[in-house]
């Protein structure tokens, strides 16, 4: 036993010799710095100085390392580390006293990360990655064939290509498309390489798009977030539901299909009309009630908010607990009208995309009249009517403007970006006919007559 105990006893003390030596060691590394090629870029007189400050590393207490970071020229550069301000203690390429020198190749000015390993005597220079020059974002999905792209899923067809707002840094684009269930995603710079999908996840799932009917729809991408907005349609208030259903008295909204007038709302024991036409007396299920059925029939129409998105869902499920005759607390009544008044704007057109009563530009509505005027451009196009092609020209100094051509029925022919000041031939293929150009740039349209004879 007495030599045992003394075995354990050495190794104690071994090991406690072995830590005091190593936090010596660690401890007397008063200064450390990154001598280099590249010290004279940094404000150094020279390069490989163990002495020059200007390439110090700083001792992190909280991970027990020697970090600093330094904004480095593009070029190939090699470097070492050096302890306190000489050439007496260095450590090259896998931590090894004296050893190569370590290379460090920037193809572009990056801000290098330098980490040193006191213990192990490792450093390592991390630079962080270069961003995307964005020079397209396209969204290639499932109704680009229908856009006149030669088919679907295709990054590289700028038919359903966005333009960069400089005001806001985002892309946007506006495109008719018709009734249906669609998919798509973003893709960046004409290629699969960089993609985004649903909730701006890089490679993510296909994001939907359910439209019950034709109607021009606003993207808009932001490189930030990758997230992907869309505006659509127009929305009425909860008085137009009411009467545009099929108890009258005004002609029925075929929207109503999608829920159904008579169909029971809930636990109401009340059909979705019936919820409709019964007064609320301050009574706040149905005040809550009426602007519910009237934004669910408003999202099948038009594109809807994240908080509008919220509220439906928080109102549903109120409405499963609940009834009419439900005794709420004033708090949570107070909670419940706030609910309302979210929803309120929204058909009301406060908020979304707005109501239908301000739109002043609608499919039926396309004729020569109909011109957004840009207020910096100048748009010309010539001969028209054309017997083989039309000429455009935009004027608006550095701008890129998103041309289309839509048919009488909306649909698109004809989709490319033209760039400020050169003429742009298109329409040699088109058949006989009344077309529409769409010139939408820096967030405004004008829409030009078109006569192909």
């Amino acid at each position: 036993m007495k030599k045992k105990f003394t075995y354990y006893l050495a190794a104690v003390v071994f090991s406690t010799t072995l830590l005091f030596f190593q936090t010596g060691m660690v401890a007397a590394q008063t200064n450390v710095v990154v001598p280099g090629s590249f010290q004279s870029e940094l404000g150094c007189p020279g390069d490989w100085m163990p002495d020059c400050d200007n390439t110090a590393l700083v001792f992190n207490a909280g991970t027990g390392l020697w970090e600093g970071t330094f904004n480095i020229p593009a070029g190939f550069w090699e470097y070492k580390v050096a302890i306190d301000h000489s050439w007496a203690i260095n450590y090259g390429a896998g931590g090894v006293p004296d050893g190569p020198n370590i290379f460090l190749n920037l193809p572009v000015m990056a801000a290098v990360t330098f980490t040193y390993d006191p213990v192990t005597h490792f450093i390592t220079s991390s630079v962080p990655p270069t961003p995307t020059v964005i020079s397209y974002v396209v969204l290639p999905g499932t109704f680009q064939s229908e856009l006149g792209c030669p088919g679907d899923w295709d990054p590289a067809c700028d038919n359903t290509g966005l333009l960069h707002d400089p005001s806001t840094n985002l892309w946007l684009g506006t495109f008719h498309i018709d009734a249906g269930y669609w998919e798509y995603k973003v893709a960046i710079n004409h290629a699969w390489t960089e993609n985004y999908g649903a909730g701006g996840i890089q490679d993510g799932a296909n994001i939907p798009l359910f439209l019950t009917k034709a109607v021009d729809v606003k993207f808009s991408y932001d490189p930030i977030t990758h997230l992907v907005s869309t505006t659509y349609g127009c929305t009425h208030g909860m008085g137009y539901w009411k009467t545009h259903s099929q108890a009258g008295p005004a002609a029925r909204n075929d929207t109503w299909n999608y829920v159904g007038e008579y169909s029971p709302f809930f636990w109401s024991g009340k059909t979705w009309n019936e919820i409709m036409r019964t007064p609320p007396g301050g009574n706040v299920y149905y005040i809550l009630a009426h602007q519910y059925v009237a934004a669910t029939l408003n999202r099948y129409i038009a594109s809807s908010t994240p908080a509008v998105d919220q509220a439906l869902s928080d109102v549903a499920n109120f409405f499963f607990w609940y009834t009419p005759s439900s005794r709420i607390d004033k708090a949570y009544r107070t909670t419940l009208l706030n609910v309302a008044t979210i929803l309120e704007n929204y058909n009301e057109g406060a908020t979304g995309p707005g109501t239908c009563d301000d739109k002043t530009f609608t499919k039926q509505g396309r004729n020569a009249a109909d011109v957004i005027s840009v207020s910096t451009a100048v748009i010309k196009v010539w001969p028209n009517p054309a017997n083989t092609y039309f000429t455009l020209r935009t004027g608006t100094p550095n701008a890129t403007a998103q041309v289309r051509v839509l048919d009488v029925t909306g649909r698109q022919v004809y989709g490319v970006f033209a760039t400020n000041g050169k003429d742009l031939q298109f329409g040699e293929k088109l058949p006989r006919g009344i077309y529409f150009s769409e010139v939408i740039q820096g967030g405004k349209r004008t829409t030009i007559k078109l006569v192909k004879q």
